[in-house]
């Protein structure tokens, strides 16, 4: 346990708001090993929470995750267009709003 490890080199835990961290010897850790495994019980509920959760999203016909912002492929101009085809797909990859009134 780490705060087993690190009293062996002399360091002690101390907390302003959990005085129960002082407690000497083997309550101490006792004390430490209950929180400990208080906040894996948390962390697994939350976890399950949230996996019931996105599978109800899922079942109600939700999309989850990032949105994929699609690229509409279009000819690329001849005559000077080509530039400012490139960079309106560039800013378009890249979620940029750019005016281009380019004079080529």
């Amino acid at each position: 346990m780490l705060a087993s490890k690190i009293s062996r080199h002399g360091v002690k835990v101390l907390s302003y708001q959990e005085s129960w961290t002082e407690a000497p010897g083997e309550l101490g850790e006792l004390l430490f090993a209950i929180a400990g495994w208080v906040a894996r019980m948390e962390s697994q509920r939350r976890s399950e929470r949230t996996k019931a959760g996105l599978e109800r999203a899922r079942l109600k016909g939700k999309k989850l995750g990032r949105q994929v912002k699609s690229l509409m492929f279009m000819p690329i101009l001849l005559g000077g267009g080509l530039i400012r085809e490139l960079l309106r797909l560039i800013a378009l990859v890249a979620g940029l709003t750019v005016d281009l009134k380019l004079k080529i």
